[in-house]
């Protein structure tokens, strides 16, 4: 499928967006940072190999050699327990030789893939990076100051490792011995070493864009949104929140961005204000961040469907499933939830403080009421974890009524007209508004507002499937004017890439290492490379 196959309604489109619009070439699936160093160097290798053999070589079959090396060197000598490419063949390979014993370097750490990690993750991030490029005869090279630097700066921390002193690269098999003593400088752990510090500063650089100040045509959003998440832990660190590897998302874009604050477990929220230089991307994704929220809204009430569906194999026609929706356990589980009257769309945009569309000033006021310290935000809303219909139903329309609550009317909020100048098509925050000023009207009921949304989902998951030209990816079908269930859906928020960036800067030196449940702690250097970054955009 094109994008993600468990989106039925084509919500990741927006979100994929914006995180490649302010986080680029650091990807869901490129989480170590030596990487980018080591198939830059093993592209320049094997071009300069080209170079002194002709064209008869090849470049899968080389390349295999030097990436199945790499990888199980890097096993030898883990040392943080950060992921690795092919680690799973790597220790099938592993598990069949003894100390003594050669080891196999022709294969591929990705079975399915003939240039591993480079061609399954990094190669679009090395390309946007320019440090690689495909020339006129269809081979990969390193054309660019740059990705040849970078090259070079590899070659020269690990040219010391028996493995390439002893040209061991185009042999398919290699003495274990070798790879054991070459995991100090030739391995992934390694890039923390002395001897990689060139190598190390250099990768610093080219994430940061250090040297490089912002501009109209170059906002440089990564080295915005890397130095704000730097700051971020920082103040974290300064009023002693702890932000947790393994809920970066949460406490380093959710509280900070959309709710303005820093908490954790054990404290209340904080106030967080972004330094200046920081404030378009802090906006940016706060928009990020709502529309996660959307997408778990409306996940939701997909979900809603789908459960009601599940007893009834055969299917129900739609005003069936609507009095299965729409029931008296429905309007109560909303009062319950707003303390207030909820028996119309009307009431319940009435409860959260909206009795006309929204203007600037309304959308203030609503958020200031259900603010991140509020007992009911959209955070905690997304937390509840009450499964039926029912209550699935009326998570959906409180987090839709309180998005509206709060964006209808931000015609000051530039980030917000950003996106909506290049979302018009598609699922994003600003489609709600029509649906939800609908609701203002009394004679709208709640069943003629959930038929609406059913109707529209609908329509949307039959689109995206045939976008994705797989009709057999299908999570409900309508046949013979009954709704049948095909498979369940599990809503939940879109990957921010800061969990990604975190291993990054932890491979970097900027961030120290830490297990999953561990605390987040920037090292001296990673407060400098803050003070660097605020200083070029000031």
């Amino acid at each position: 499928m094109d994008g993600s196959g468990r989106d039925p309604l084509g919500l990741s489109r927006v979100s994929d967006a914006l995180t490649s619009f302010l986080l680029p070439n650091i990807i869901t699936t490129t989480d170590r940072a030596r990487y980018y160093s080591f198939y830059t160097w093993a592209v320049a290798d094997i071009e300069a190999l080209r170079n002194t053999k002709g064209r008869r070589i090849s470049f899968e079959e080389e390349f295999q050699r030097r990436e199945s090396a790499f990888a199980l060197a890097s096993r030898l000598g883990q040392k943080t327990g950060l992921p690795i490419v092919g680690v799973r063949q790597v220790d099938t390979i592993l598990a069949s030789v003894d100390n003594g014993d050669n080891v196999e370097t022709d294969f591929r750490v990705l079975p399915s893939n003939p240039t591993g990690g480079y061609g399954q993750y990094y190669g679009g991030c090395l390309h946007g990076l320019d440090l690689v490029r495909v020339d006129e005869h269809g081979e990969f090279v390193v054309s660019t100051e740059q990705g040849r630097k970078l090259a070079d700066a590899f070659a020269a921390a690990t040219a010391k490792s028996p493995y390439l002193s002893g040209a061991w690269r185009t042999r398919p098999r290699v003495p274990k011995t070798v790879l054991q003593e070459s995991v100090e400088v030739f391995s992934l752990d390694a890039l923390a070493g002395r001897p990689a510090d060139t190598e190390r500063e250099l990768l610093i650089s080219l994430f940061f864009n250090l040297g490089e100040s912002p501009s109209a045509t170059r906002p440089l959003n990564r080295q915005a949104t890397l130095g704000m998440f730097l700051h971020v832990l920082r103040s974290c660190e300064a009023a002693g929140i702890e932000v947790i590897r393994r809920d970066v998302d949460g406490g380093a874009v959710f509280w900070p961005h959309y709710y303005s604050g820093l908490a954790d477990d054990d404290h209340a929220l904080l106030p967080y204000q972004p330094a200046p230089a920081f404030a378009e991307a802090h906006a940016f994704w706060r928009q990020f961040s709502a529309h996660q929220f959307l997408a778990f809204a409306l996940e939701e009430f997909f979900a809603a469907v789908l459960d009601a569906l599940t007893p009834h194999p055969e299917g129900l026609t739609q005003p069936a499933l609507l009095d299965e929706l729409v029931s008296k356990g429905f309007v109560q589980d909303l009062k319950r939830v707003m303390q207030a009257d909820c028996s119309t769309p009307a009431a319940l945009l009435k409860a959260i403080g909206i009795t006309e569309v929204p203007d600037v000033a309304t959308c203030l006021a609503v958020s200031q009421r259900f603010h991140g310290e509020s007992a009911l935000n959209e955070w905690s809303v997304c937390r509840d974890r009450e499964m039926s219909p029912e209550t699935r139903l009326g998570r959906a329309t409180v987090l839709l009524a309180l998005l509206y609550g709060k964006w209808r009317g931000r015609n000051d909020e530039d980030a917000l007209l950003r996106v909506a100048d290049q979302a018009k098509n598609e699922l994003w925050l600003g489609t709600i508004f029509s649906w939800l000023d609908e609701w203002q009207a009394g004679q709208v009921d709640w069943r003629a507002a959930v038929a609406h949304l059913l109707e529209w989902i609908a329509m949307r998951h039959d689109q995206v499937k045939f976008q994705k030209r797989r009709l057999d990816a299908s999570w409900f079908e309508l046949a013979n004017g009954r709704f049948v269930k095909q498979q369940d859906i599990v809503p939940g928020f879109r990957a921010s890439r800061h969990g990604n960036a975190t291993t990054v800067l932890q491979d970097l030196g900027l961030i120290k290492h830490c297990g999953l449940d561990d605390s987040l702690r920037l090292t001296p250097r990673g407060q400098q490379v803050l003070n660097e970054v605020i200083r070029l955009r000031t």
